[in-house]
């Protein structure tokens, strides 16, 4: 497994970051604010821009383990309507094949 991982910081309530994968599992999902009572929501949308994953009024931290399917291409990670622009962590941990 690898993460795709670093930091993201709102304006106006919203931030994207992408991240490739190919094919196999996003395992995953975490996101923190650097408050606690920070409220947001949360989508991941693949390359066509369908919704593979999506999480209402959240509140300070996601930490949640999936088996969500990925082909290659770039998925979003989008935060949106976020009640503070603060800093956000995330990491996806990404599940690959792996071929000798």
């Amino acid at each position: 497994m690898r993460p795709a991982h670093g930091s993201m910081t709102p304006t106006t309530g919203t931030v994207a970051v992408t991240a490739y994968c190919a094919s196999g599992f996003i395992r995953q999902v975490f996101l923190k604010s650097a408050t606690s009572s920070t409220t947001f929501d949360v989508t991941i949308t693949d390359s066509n821009s369908d919704v593979v994953f999506s999480r209402e009024n959240e509140t300070g931290e996601i930490s949640e383990y999936v088996d969500l399917p990925v082909y290659p291409a770039n998925y979003a990670l989008t935060i949106s309507n976020a009640s503070v622009d603060e800093a956000f962590s995330y990491k996806l941990m990404i599940d690959e094949p792996v071929y000798s």
